[in-house]
Order: C-alpha cells, then sequence, then structure tokens
C-alpha cells in the first residue's frame, strides 16, 4: 500500500456488517486510524427518481426503456463531474441521505421518471460510482435519510440499499442509522441527515449544540467537533458555531425546486452543487460550497 494513502480501518470494535455496510451504532465513536490531512466531499439530497433529481445519463427502468435526462439534469450531472475533475482524490466521500426520491405518496407520484423504486437505487448507485471514479474515496461515509423519501413501507431503506450496492462495488462503506459518529483525525463528526427545519423557522446552531451538550452530558458520551446536517436544500459553509470551538455546516442539495410541491416548502431557491472540506493535523476544518447550478 502506497504509505501516502490514509489507513482507514476501525480501531475499535468491528461494527455489525450487512452487506459488507458496517452499520454505526448511535453514540458509539468509531475511529478511523489516521491523523494529519484530510480531503473530504460532501454530497446529498439527490432524490434520484425525481424529473427535478439527480439523474445519471444512462437511465435505464427495469423494461428496458431509456429516461432522458432533461436539459437542467444534463447540466447538472455535467457541472458535477467537471468540478470533481478539478478537485481530484479525496479521503472521505460524505453521502447525507435522501439518494431516491421514494414513492412520492405525498403528490401522487406525478413528479417520478419511474415509481420502480428499484430503477432510482439502481440511477443513484450510478451516479455515485461515477462520482468515485473521480474522487477514488478509501472510504465513503453514508447517513439515512428522510423516512418519507427513502423507507419502502415494507422495512425496507433505499438509502441503506445505495450503500450496500457501492460495498459490492468494492469502497469502504459506514452507514449511520440514522448518524454517523466517527472520529476523522482528531476531530468528532456527528452527520445526521435532518436538520430541524419548519417553514421559516429554523433554530440556530447555537440552540442546536446545547441541546445536543445536555444529552451528551445525561448519556455520557462525547460532545462532537463537527455537525453535518443535509435535508434543508439550502447550504450553510462550515464555520465555528458562536462561542463555541465546535464546527457546524448544512450540505447542500442535487435537486431543482419541484414547483408542485413549492408551497409546501420555504426553500423557493435551493443551493445545488457540494462542499469541499479540508481537515489539518491541529483540528483546523475548512470547507466551502461549491455550487454547479443556479436556478
Amino acid at each position: 500500500m502506497n504509505e501516502n494513502m490514509p489507513n482507514l480501518n476501525l480501531l475499535n470494535k468491528v461494527a455489525p456488517i450487512l452487506g459488507n455496510v458496517e452499520i454505526l451504532e448511535p453514540w458509539t465513536i468509531y475511529n478511523l486510524k489516521r491523523m494529519g490531512f484530510f480531503k473530504v466531499v460532501v454530497i446529498g439530497d439527490m432524490h434520484t427518481g425525481s424529473k427535478y433529481g439527480y439523474l445519471p445519463h444512462e437511465a435505464v427502468t427495469k423494461e428496458g426503456v431509456q429516461i432522458t435526462q432533461t436539459k437542467w439534469q444534463r447540466t447538472m450531472e455535467t457541472n458535477l463531474l467537471s468540478e470533481f475533475k478539478k478537485i481530484g482524490e479525496v479521503d472521505i466521500l460524505i453521502v447525507m441521505g435522501d439518494t431516491c426520491e421514494g414513492k412520492q405518496v405525498k403528490i401522487a407520484g406525478i413528479t417520478l421518471s419511474d415509481a420502480d423504486t428499484d430503477s432510482m437505487v439502481k440511477w443513484a448507485t450510478k451516479s455515485i460510482l461515477d462520482i468515485c471514479k473521480l474522487l477514488k474515496p478509501k472510504i465513503i461515509i453514508a447517513v439515512k435519510g428522510t423516512d418519507y423519501h427513502v423507507s419502502t413501507g415494507i422495512g425496507g431503506d433505499l438509502d441503506y440499499q445505495v450503500a450496500s450496492n457501492l460495498a459490492y462495488s468494492g469502497y469502504k462503506v459506514l452507514y449511520g442509522y440514522p448518524t454517523a459518529n466517527v472520529r476523522i483525525g482528531n476531530l468528532k463528526w456527528k452527520l445526521k441527515h435532518k436538520y430541524p427545519t419548519a417553514m421559516n423557522i429554523t433554530p440556530p446552531m447555537e440552540k442546536v449544540y446545547k441541546e445536543v451538550c445536555a444529552d451528551a452530558k445525561a448519556k455520557g458520551y462525547e460532545v462532537p467537533d463537527v455537525f453535518g446536517w443535509g435535508h434543508a436544500h439550502q447550504c450553510v459553509e462550515p464555520h465555528r458555531i458562536y462561542s463555541t470551538s465546535a464546527y457546524a455546516f448544512i450540505a447542500p442539495c442535487l435537486k431543482l425546486n419541484d414547483p408542485h410541491i413549492e408551497e409546501a416548502t420555504y426553500v423557493k431557491r435551493p443551493d445545488i452543487g457540494f462542499l469541499y472540506i479540508e481537515q489539518d493535523a491541529d483540528g483546523y476544518l475548512n470547507g466551502r460550497f461549491i455550487r454547479i447550478f443556479k436556478q
């Protein structure tokens, strides 16, 4: 093995393995052996299967029907892969949930490219594998998204199915159900899909941090150094939470605004793109939002 490549074997007990995916237990921090400099890319909320979500250029249904990208989907894919070519290899790819759109029962599935969730899983897997060919991540950390989108109703989890496919393709995959607590270098990262949002009422991160600190004290676990969420479709770049030493971010999405559900959400102009984050050996974290499409 190249000595410059990170050794990302786990230090503590081996997680249960299902389909070669390591399931992370809540409140247990999994440690990565390597210290030093890390390059991390964060993507999320692809919503593959929606006509407004991310779709790879070769999307075929089980019946063999080719689903043609809209011009907006084609632009998203082209711009995203172009940016990843510039970034090159990274240590970690983080996938923040909602890889698939799901059955879309709230609006009768009217914006689905195909109602078959197996197709969505296949397309989302292909999309992430295309990304991995460029980024060559040493490890993938994924978390479960919103039940409405990724639960099948019969105990299945579309995000987990995508994670399993990535693992079977040869990648090391950790899966947070619903939270991933991972020590990257000397910082403890807490990753969870759903940031507590409501119609124009988003609690400040300072409040969320205080609540986590209180819960950590009550349950006896370590307070995280880095908080990461998805779900909101609006990006907050990595930054220090006011008056604390902790960092926080909200990942952007890879889905256009859906006019059929526009009135049900406060997000009218989503932040479409990804986060690129660097963490040095001293635990200093710096990251930026890279926009690939402006609606």
